[in-house]
């Protein structure tokens, strides 16, 4: 892959929630195959657990919207508890495979 070349595939777990929204618009541009995503959403109560760093806590209808305004057609997208507790905490996240149409 040559510097600065974009993937085709992006795995952002535990990722998303913690880039600004700009970036994550950047990342939807970006990526031009598959985008896995599994992060935090706004019905998660807000909480930092490890340092200082920001979380942005993903508004899942905002996010469906990002997908379908960046061409990408999804595949699955579920938001619930239960998906990766961890030591006594059960966050509510939302899960995303998403594949981009080729134009």
């Amino acid at each position: 892959m040559e510097e600065n070349e974009a993937p085709d595939n992006v795995y952002a777990r535990f990722f998303w929630h913690a880039v600004p929204p700009e970036t994550q618009q950047k990342i939807l541009e970006w990526t031009k195959n598959m985008l896995f995503i599994e992060a935090r959403t706004t019905k998660d109560k807000p909480k930092n657990t490890h340092g200082a760093h920001k979380r942005w806590l993903v508004d899942t209808k905002k996010l469906a919207r990002d997908l379908d305004d960046h061409g990408f057609e999804v595949i699955r997208f579920i938001e619930r508890k239960g998906l990766s507790p961890y030591q006594g905490e059960d966050p509510h996240l939302v899960r995303v495979i998403a594949k981009k149409h080729v134009i």
